[in-house]
């Protein structure tokens, strides 16, 4: 199987963009947790740039220290998380834009109103489908053998429903 360089390389154009506002917003706010993502961001797009070239080794390397930084940051990035989670008005109406925000705030007006198992169905349900509408457009641009994504999906939804679910209970 060839590596789809056209996905890698449109990869490599997001995570530089994402790149330079991570490094602005690092810059700006001095959060570690910024910088921290900053840097993410940069081996992401170093690791894409190396696959456009078909450097796969040296990809794997960057690619395996972002996740190695992304598993040691995690506890820190839910603290922070969970900071900005408790300062949401649950009581506020629920909007669109609520859930585009990166405070969780529509899943945490839900839980607040309906119950947290009603939000995290939700939750689940949602990362599932925008999962399947991205699985189903690579399956028909590219020839990638898809077969075990689906799972990959399911498990990615439960996994982060379970932190947004501790992070719930740790505003309450």
């Amino acid at each position: 199987m060839d590596i789809p360089t056209e996905l890698f390389s449109l990869s490599a154009v997001f995570f530089a963009l994402f790149s330079l506002v991570a490094i602005r917003k690092a810059i700006k706010e001095k959060i570690r947790i910024f910088t921290i993502g900053a840097v993410l961001s940069v081996l992401a797009t170093i690791w894409s740039i190396l696959f456009v070239f078909e450097q796969v080794s040296f990809a794997a390397l960057f690619w395996a220290s972002a996740m190695i930084i992304s598993i040691i940051a995690l506890p820190e990035l839910s603290r922070y998380q969970v900071e900005r989670m408790r300062q949401v008005d649950a009581e506020s109406s629920l909007r669109l834009r609520d859930f585009f925000s990166n405070t969780n705030d529509a899943w945490i007006k839900i839980a607040y109103r309906n119950g947290i198992n009603s939000a995290l169905a939700l939750y689940i349900l949602q990362t599932i489908f925008l999962g399947a509408i991205l699985i189903y457009a690579l399956d028909h641009l590219y020839d990638i053998p898809l077969r075990y994504m689906f799972i990959a999906l399911t498990a990615g939804a439960l996994q982060s429903a379970y932190i947004l679910s501790q992070q719930i209970k740790q505003i309450n």
